[in-house]
């Protein structure tokens, strides 16, 4: 079995920009933390040593903090701020949002190009039972 986990990681963390369009959290302070702790958590206690966070709002976010923590768990982290699609993904719905999002990062993440089998997660929930999920690969 290949050693190499990988996981993409989507997130909006300003939802504002879509007018919330289907968000029950908008808070953006709130989604902050959520994806913060999520990112933590993949990096401290996940299978993934690979982990990219795209993220598709425009928010300014630090991934200084993931990258250093990253890097202490011998894993590798990779942040990538993508397009926002406003017009497109407030007519269609944030599920057009979240398929560019895949798309965008697919094309400007310098650690999908060399990873052959990718789990797609999002960014604010964690997912307890990744070492028993690659398992079935």
């Amino acid at each position: 079995m290949n050693n190499h986990y990988t996981a993409l990681l989507t997130g909006t963390i300003d939802s504002s920009v879509y007018n919330n369009v289907d968000n029950v959290i908008t808070d953006v302070n709130e989604r902050l933390k959520q994806y913060k702790n999520t990112i933590r958590k993949y990096i401290n206690n996940s299978v993934f040593n690979k982990i990219i966070f795209a993220e598709n709002s425009g928010y300014e976010f630090n991934a200084e903090e993931f990258e250093k923590l990253a890097l202490e768990c011998d894993k590798q982290f990779e942040y990538l701020k993508c397009p926002a699609y406003i017009n497109e993904t407030i007519e269609y719905g944030k599920s057009f949002g979240e398929s560019r999002l895949i798309t965008d990062a697919i094309k400007l993440s310098s650690i999908l190009k060399n990873s052959d089998i990718v789990y797609k997660l999002t960014g604010r929930i964690y997912l307890k039972n990744s070492k028993q999920i690659v398992k079935t690969c």
